[in-house]
């Protein structure tokens, strides 16, 4: 396996993870009083829009070539730990 390689599995791996952690908040949306809601709902959008953000860029490290993809990973590992945080830091 190349180093492209197991860098992607890696980072699918974390975002399985971070995908649990958002149906769980999504969950706890579900289930929070009206006035709270809309804020948490907010909060689960933006996040939810990182996440897909991070999907775009994991695709293009997928479809890059083996030189090319060096250049895309320090923005999908920033991306990534940046979705920890907010997911981290969500007030719901």
């Amino acid at each position: 396996m190349t180093d492209r390689e197991t860098y992607i599995e890696e980072m699918q791996e974390q975002l399985e993870v971070l995908e649990v952690r958002l149906n769980s908040l999504e969950a706890r949306v579900a289930q929070a009083k009206s006035e709270a809601k809309v804020e948490y709902q907010r909060q689960l959008q933006a996040l939810r829009e990182q996440q897909q953000a991070v999907l775009a860029q994991l695709d293009e490290v997928k479809e890059s070539g083996e030189s090319a993809w060096e250049h895309l990973r320090e923005g999908v590992s920033n991306a990534l730990e940046e979705l920890k945080e907010g997911i981290s830091q969500a007030t719901l």
